[in-house]
């Protein structure tokens, strides 16, 4: 099950509302489910578009990490190794990394001047994501 199987359905037409009308605003959505088909009362004109992505490659996973932050956060080397290798290189597994890793550092060390992102704060989040996959691979053999 997805987080957006519990979405009301008028939420993706909202949401796409907004995306049209907001022009500074991009938003990349990842995950195993997506809408596939837009609701009947969307338009067929500036509809989302949808890619399946694999593995992305190991420059790109890197790009992946560093570029939406690098103006506010940075990364130790050993934290973006660990993300790279405990995410497969998934861009959703990345997104999930980065995001717990943000909280945690801002949880654990209370940042004032730098805002450095360290392998503790990576490792810390590994449990959660296995979990969040076992939980995930469990349900699609219950759907």
């Amino acid at each position: 099950s997805s987080d957006l199987d519990h979405l009301e359905p008028e939420i993706p037409e909202r949401l796409r509302a907004i995306l049209i009308q907001e022009d500074r605003l991009k938003v990349v959505m990842t995950g195993y489910k997506f809408f596939k088909q837009p609701p009947a009362s969307v338009s067929p004109f500036n509809i989302h578009l949808t890619k399946d992505l694999g593995p992305l490659e190991a420059d790109e996973a890197c790009k992946l990490i560093i570029d939406p932050v690098q103006s506010i956060y940075s990364y130790e080397p050993a934290a973006i190794e660990l993300i790279l290798k405990a995410s497969k290189l998934e861009p959703r597994n990345i997104q999930f990394l980065c995001h717990e890793a943000i909280n945690r550092m801002y949880e654990a060390d209370k940042p004032e001047k730098t805002l450095m992102i360290g392998i503790r704060h990576v490792e810390a989040n590994i449990p959660a994501l296995i979990t969040l996959l076992e939980t995930e691979k469990s349900n699609q053999w219950k759907n």
